[in-house]
């Protein structure tokens, strides 16, 4: 099967584009051809599969004739422009860019099926190619419509022609049918994967993988956090958290790896705290955080908005429990068979579930069952057979 993926980000830099690039990279791995469409400062190589590229303008060079970077739902590391900031002019040539670049893919690779990875401009477009096209619903475009109303009708016009509408949690899935009004028998809920190469249980040294983030301590628990530093992560209540179960607890640390807007803030709230044994230590590849998860006794995932938690699974995947919020796509897979569920914005909540699983010595008990689970039904190979399934079914619908 001839497959054109097509996304709003790059393949490197975001949550969006890391998934893109997995499900991709699998669905090459089972056989089929894949081209992937995406915005970029220049382009991309180096993948086992065809990628195309919109160059937007870096303040050097632009393919399309734009005086904006490529925006996003929220800002990436190559773009701090948003969709909600363009002009109404800028939108229409955006829209036009993605016109042009979807129908010279389509033209050129000929797919037998499109799969866009928002409800929002790229299945617009693909409606007018005459082309079947699948749609991914993020949890991002959902908030984008509730930010902009702009793109409203758009996105119902968008979701109205596609063959089918996947959901990455329960909780999108609902929304989405709220939302969008969507019938319930065009949607299908499968959960993001994560790359079972990468994540796995390891026995590691702890000493050594926390001094190659230039990390030294007595600790003897571990606490970490890997995702980017906004709001809706929640850092901030796991520094406050922080502050008590360092009072409470003996010799625990924190590792806090990721990037954001509120950095600097969040440093300086770990400061004000006089936390003692929590350290930051910037981004970090995907093979360093699956280390730091497999040395940890414990990953804390506390977001305000989280629309699946793809950093909780890949926790799970190392063998490590999770401590994440009632939020979105977590309690889809966060149980107390591996881990524990708080509310929202309860630092006090958070801390005592932490120290619950420290105590207990959750990672010898529950740990085990956590990689299974994780492995069994989220490797991203058993997730691109699903996609792959979707697929099908819709091709055999335009027969």
């Amino acid at each position: 099967m001839k497959v054109l993926l097509a996304n709003h980000v790059p393949l490197i830099g975001s949550t969006s584009g890391t998934n893109t690039l997995n499900l991709a990279l699998h669905l090459h791995a089972l056989g089929h051809s894949v081209t992937v469409l995406t915005p970029e400062h220049g382009i991309d190589s180096g993948y086992p599969f065809e990628v195309r590229n919109l160059i937007f303008s870096n303040g050097t060079n632009a393919e399309y004739d734009v005086d904006f970077n490529f925006p996003c739902f929220t800002p990436h590391p190559r773009s701090e422009t948003t969709f909600y900031e363009l002009t109404d002019d800028q939108v229409g040539e955006y829209i036009a860019a993605w016109d042009d670049a979807l129908t010279r893919a389509v033209r050129d690779v000929k797919p037998d099926i499109l799969h866009t990875q928002h409800a929002w401009v790229t299945p617009f477009c693909a409606r007018k190619l005459r082309i079947p096209y699948v749609l991914t619903v993020q949890g991002a475009d959902l908030m984008g419509l509730r930010n902009d109303e702009r793109f409203v009708d758009m996105v119902q016009s968008a979701v109205a022609g596609a063959s089918s509408i996947i959901a990455v949690s329960r909780q999108v899935h609902a929304e989405a049918l709220e939302l969008l009004k969507i019938p319930d028998r065009k949607t299908i809920v499968i959960h993001h994967g994560f790359d079972e190469n990468i994540f796995q249980p390891k026995t590691l040294d702890r000493p050594v993988i926390l001094a190659q983030h230039g990390i030294k301590t007595d600790a003897e628990s571990l606490v970490v956090f890997a995702d980017e530093l906004t709001r809706f992560k929640g850092v901030d209540v796991l520094l406050k958290a922080a502050a008590l179960y360092e009072d409470e607890l003996d010799l625990v640390a924190t590792v806090i790896a990721g990037t954001g807007e509120l950095e600097d803030e969040l440093k300086a709230v770990a400061g004000e705290f006089c936390l003692k044994d929590t350290h930051f230590v910037g981004a970090t590849t995907s093979h360093r955080i699956a280390e730091l998860y497999n040395v940890a006794d414990v990953v804390a995932v506390p977001s305000r908005v989280e629309p699946f938690g793809f950093r909780a699974m890949e926790a799970l995947a190392c063998g490590t429990p999770v401590v994440a919020t009632q939020e979105g796509g977590l309690p889809d897979f966060v149980s107390a068979a591996v881990g524990a569920l708080v509310d929202v914005d309860d630092p006090r909540a958070l801390a005592d579930a932490i120290m619950e699983q420290i105590r207990t010595g959750a990672k010898k008990t529950k740990g085990p069952h956590a990689a299974g689970c994780a492995r069994d039904s989220f490797a991203w190979s058993k997730v691109a057979d699903r996609v792959a399934w979707v697929y099908e079914d819709a091709l055999s619908k335009e027969v």
